[in-house]
C-alpha cells in the first residue's frame, strides 16, 4: 500500500494547514522523498496520513476521472467484470503474456489482482475480474463513499410514495399470533412454508404489504404475515413455553425481534428463500451475525423524524462490517481461500448469479428482507413504490425507498428507556353488537381484527350474525386455563362490558369449571366368575368382607385401594386369593 502511495509523489505536492491557516509541509513527507531508504515507522507515518477519511477524499480526487471512476465501481460491486473495467478505463485493464495476466500499468500495482471466475454448467461467465487487494479492500469499500448516514437524512419524502406503519396494529395482532400458536400451526422443516400455514394465513386478519403486482409467489403475496407468523413460532420454539405464556404484547415483539437479530441459523431460509447454490456445510452464521450488527449500527444513527433513502442506508451497512474484506458481500468471496464451494442461482429468475451480482442480488436482497421483516414487527416505517418488470413483478424488495425508526424501533433497540402504546391502538370503533335478550352477535365491521376471536367463542348463523351457547363457546377448551383465555378473547375484541344475560353467562362457566373434582383415595375393581356361585355367596354373606368392599354389581366389585389387602386375607381363609 505504502509503495503504491509513494509514486503519487512523483506528481501530486501534499501540503497541510496549521490552525493559523498557514500551509506546510508535513514531516511525514518531507522524510519520505525517497521510501527505500525509510525505516518502518517513517513509512508507517507517512501512510497514517491517507487513512483518515477526509484525506483520503483528498487524494482520490486528484486521481484521473476514468481511474476513479473504476475505484469507486471496484469498491461497490467486490468483483468488477473485465468488460466493466476496460469501458470504464478506457482501455484494456488486464495485460495477457506468456506467463499470465497483471493489470495494466494505469491502474497501478498492488492495488488490484484478478479473480478468474469458475464457468457455469452452459459455458457461461467464464471471465476475469478486477478486486482490490486484501489491505485496500477493507479501507476502500468503506471510504469511496463520500456521505455518511448522518448527511443523509431527509424530513421530506418524494411525491406518489406509500408509507406503511405496522406499529399500531400490532398490538391488536399479536392474540392472532398467539392464536395461531395455540391451535397447532408449526413451521415446515425444508421449507417453513407449508398448507396447513397457508390455510391459517388465508383465515386472519392482518394488514399485508402492497408492494407490487398479483405474484405467483403465494408467500410474497402474504409476505407481512409470512414474516410475523415465522419469525414469532421460530421465537417460540427457542424460548421456554412459560416465558411466552407469559409476556405481554411488548414483551413478545422484544423477544421476536431478538430473534432475528440474534439467531442466524435460518437466515438464508428466512430472507434468502430464492437463492440456491449455498453449500449444504458452509457456515453462514457468523456471517449473518455481522451483518445484522451493521445492520442495527445503521439504523441507531437515525432519528426518528428522519427518513433515510434505502440505498444509503444499504451501503452504510456494509461499510459498517467489522472485517470488510471477509464480510461485506454476506456470502464470502468465491475465490481459492473463501470459496463457497457451489454456484449461486436465483430461482425465481431462473438464473445464475455473477460474482459482480452477488451485493445486488444477494446481501442487498437480505438486507432489504431483513428491512421489510422489522418493517411487520412495527419497529421502522418504510415508505415505497409499487414496481414491476415487463417480464412480470420484481423482487418485492425492490419498493423499498425510504425507511425510518418508530418510537417502538428506538424502545426495542435502546435508544427511548421508555414506551408509550400507541394511542391508534385503542379501537374506537364498535365492531360488534351484542343482543340483550339472546346469546346473538351482530357483526358490524366484518374487517375487525377481532373476528378470529368471534370465530372462537361463536358459531355462524349468516356472515353478519353469531350464536354462541355453552358447547359453542367450550368447544377448544378442556382447562381453566382454556376457558379463561376465550372469556378474555371475548372482552378485549367482543365487548369488554356485555349485557347482563352475558355477564351471566360467562360466570356460569367460571362457576362450573372443575365440576369433577379429583379424590384423594383411589379405587379399584375386580371382576368375579359368574359360575363360583360359592365365592359370590362369601361376598354376599361375610360380614368382614362387606366393610370393605363397597359395590358389588353385575359381578363387579369396587374396593378401596387401601383395603385391598385386608380383603385378600380375609379370601384366603375360603382359599381364595385375588
Amino acid at each position: 500500500m505504502v509503495k503504491y502511495l509513494f509514486n503519487s509523489l512523483d506528481y501530486i505536492r501534499y501540503v497541510a494547514i496549521d490552525k493559523e491557516n498557514n500551509k506546510y509541509v508535513p514531516s511525514a513527507i518531507k522524510l519520505c522523498d525517497d521510501y527505500k531508504h525509510c525505516c518502518k515507522s517513517e513509512l508507517l507515518d507517512f501512510a497514517s496520513l491517507f487513512f483518515t477519511r477526509s484525506n483520503f477524499h483528498l487524494y482520490l480526487e486528484v486521481l484521473p476521472d476514468n481511474v476513479r471512476a473504476l475505484w469507486i465501481a471496484a469498491a461497490d460491486k467486490i468483483f468488477l467484470s473485465e468488460n466493466e473495467a476496460n469501458k470504464l478505463l478506457g482501455e484494456e485493464c488486464i495485460d495477457t503474456h506468456s506467463w499470465g495476466t497483471q493489470v495494466c500499468e494505469t491502474l497501478g500495482g498492488n492495488i488490484f489482482e484478478i479473480t478468474e471466475s469458475e464457468p457455469y454448467d452452459d459455458g457461461t461467465n467464464d471471465t476475469n475480474y478486477l478486486t482490490f487487494t486484501y489491505p485496500w479492500l477493507r479501507k476502500l469499500t468503506y471510504w469511496c463513499s463520500h456521505d455518511t448516514l448522518e448527511e443523509c437524512q431527509t424530513a421530506d419524502l418524494p411525491d406518489k410514495l406509500t408509507v406503511f406503519n405496522a406499529e399500531a396494529d400490532l398490538f391488536q395482532e399479536i392474540p392472532i399470533l398467539n392464536s395461531l400458536r395455540e391451535g397447532g400451526v408449526t413451521l415446515g422443516k425444508a421449507h417453513f412454508f407449508t398448507a396447513n400455514l397457508r390455510k391459517s394465513l388465508d383465515n386472519v386478519n392482518i394488514n399485508n404489504f402492497n408492494l407490487g403486482e398479483k405474484s405467483t409467489k403465494y408467500y410474497e403475496e402474504t409476505l407481512r404475515r409470512y414474516y410475523l407468523i415465522t419469525t414469532y413460532l421460530l421465537t417460540c420454539e427457542n424460548t421456554h413455553k412459560s416465558v411466552i405464556n407469559s409476556a405481554s404484547p411488548l414483551q413478545l415483539i422484544l423477544q421476536c425481534v431478538k430473534y432475528v437479530f440474534d439467531n442466524a441459523s435460518n437466515f438464508s431460509k428466512l430472507f434468502l428463500p430464492h437463492i440456491s447454490g449455498i453449500k449444504r456445510g458452509y457456515d453462514l452464521t457468523h456471517n449473518a451475525h455481522e451483518l445484522m450488527r451493521s445492520l442495527q449500527q445503521s439504523l441507531l444513527t437515525l432519528n426518528s423524524s428522519m427518513w433515510i433513502s434505502i440505498e444509503q442506508l444499504l451501503y452504510q451497512t456494509r461499510c459498517y462490517f467489522k472485517h470488510r474484506a471477509r464480510f461485506s458481500i454476506l456470502i464470502q468471496e468465491p475465490t481459492s481461500y473463501y470459496n463457497i464451494g457451489s454456484k449461486l442461482r436465483d430461482k425465481n429468475a431462473d438464473e445464475p448469479i455473477k460474482y459482480d451480482e452477488i451485493i445486488t442480488r444477494v446481501t442487498y436482497q437480505s438486507i432489504k428482507s431483513v428491512l421489510l421483516a422489522l418493517a411487520s414487527w412495527g419497529i421502522i416505517e418504510i415508505a415505497y413504490a409499487p414496481t414491476t418488470t415487463a417480464n412480470g413483478p420484481s423482487y418485492l424488495t425492490d419498493a423499498l425507498r425510504y425507511v425510518r425508526l418508530t418510537n417502538l424501533g428506538k424502545y426495542v433497540f435502546g435508544k427511548a428507556k421508555f414506551y408509550q402504546l400507541p394511542t391508534t391502538m385503542v379501537n374506537t370503533c364498535k365492531d360488534f353488537e351484542l343482543n340483550a335478550d339472546r346469546l346473538l352477535i351482530k357483526v358490524l365491521n366484518p374487517n375487525s381484527k377481532g373476528s378470529f376471536a368471534l370465530e372462537k367463542i361463536a358459531a355462524p348463523i349468516t356472515p353478519q350474525l353469531y350464536r354462541t351457547d355453552f358447547s359453542v363457546f367450550l368447544k377448544e377448551c378442556n382447562t381453566k386455563d382454556d376457558i379463561e383465555k376465550n372469556i378474555n378473547l371475548f372482552k378485549k375484541y367482543i365487548a369488554n362490558e356485555p349485557p347482563q344475560i352475558w355477564a351471566d353467562f360467562v360466570n356460569a362457566m367460571l362457576e362450573r369449571t372443575n365440576a369433577l373434582k379429583k379424590v384423594k383415595t383411589s379405587y379399584i375393581t375386580r371382576s368375579i366368575d359368574a359360575k363360583d356361585k360359592e365365592l359370590q355367596d362369601i361376598i354376599m354373606h361375610d360380614p368382614k368382607l362387606k366393610q370393605y368392599i363397597l359395590r358389588a354389581e353385575g359381578y363387579v366389585v369396587l374396593i378401596e385401594q387401601a383395603h385391598l389387602n385386608n380383603v385378600n386375607n380375609i379370601l384366603k381363609t375360603y382359599g381364595y386369593t385375588i
